[in-house]
């Protein structure tokens, strides 16, 4: 996408990231636009690598029914135990799905509840190579979104932070069509009712104390994915944020990815 940037499938980041010599492989995933799909096409990858890896949510998933997961109720962290082992036992290469682990049945609503955080730290601790993809946050379907006070439900263990955003909302109003809380977002940005939605609005509350990094482990390493770059206009908002994001320095962000999940292509600034 750019000179200063270098073009990455997230097959060739897996790679990259520093993970596979970590003690701890719980990777995190905050914010809006792509979270979910993002966990299942990078659960794959690893699959597909040879290594094992769970899917779970600390919050709600959709319920909706996919060929590359199954969805596993554990009441228990006893009963989460025994189905990683087992998971771990079969090896990687299984051709079973990619399993979810969630508490409870689908709910009318057509969300299924997750697990406790505290559940995964545990878990990492007990399997420390397998690999914890954790979808941490809820936006209600929105690519942006403003955090109340027990928000995102990160778990501690957490070796990569990835706070999504959705490209697509940027330029538009901030208000609840494009926003999950709206006013929140609004305030921790600085901007008024119905103002448009910029890049230095968006870092802003990227980087706000209040906003999506409130909960960010102070050992994890933090990747923000600015998602849905799909035309030339969204991939040029995508790189005057990401200047904006690393302009900040930040302790725990070295680099910025823009790109798209949907087409798995990602550019890593710097």
């Amino acid at each position: 996408m750019n000179s200063n940037s270098q073009n990455l499938t997230l097959e060739q980041l897996t790679t990259q990231l520093p993970l596979t010599g970590a003690r701890c492989r719980v990777i995190s995933l905050t914010g809006g636009g792509g979270k979910t799909s993002l966990m299942y096409r990078w659960a794959a990858c690893l699959k597909d690598s040879g290594l094992t890896v769970i899917t779970t949510t600390t919050t709600k998933l959709a319920a909706s029914p996919r060929a590359d997961s199954r969805f596993v109720e554990v009441s228990t962290l006893e009963t989460a135990m025994a189905v990683v082992e087992k998971t771990v036992s079969a090896g990687a290469h299984s051709s079973c799905p990619t399993l979810t682990l969630v508490s409870d049945r689908p709910a009318p609503t057509g969300k299924v509840a997750g697990i406790e955080p505290q559940w995964i730290d545990r878990l990492a601790e007990r399997f420390p190579a397998v690999f914890f993809i954790v979808e941490a946050d809820g936006s209600a379907g929105k690519s942006l979104k403003g955090y109340q006070d027990d928000e995102p439900v990160v778990p501690a263990s957490t070796a990569l932070l990835i706070p999504l955003v959705g490209l697509d909302a940027l330029g538009c109003p901030a208000n609840s069509m494009h926003v999950h809380r709206s006013e929140i977002f609004r305030r921790i940005a600085g901007l008024a009712a119905d103002e448009l939605i910029s890049p230095q609005a968006v870092c802003g509350a990227l980087l706000h104390p209040d906003g999506y990094l409130r909960a960010a482990p102070p050992q994890a390493m933090i990747l923000p994915l600015l998602n849905k770059a799909e035309t030339p206009q969204l991939q040029q908002m995508g790189r005057e944020l990401a200047g904006c994001i690393l302009t900040a320095k930040h302790r725990q962000i070295s680099a910025v990815l823009v790109g798209s999940v949907k087409s798995n292509r990602f550019a890593r600034f710097p």
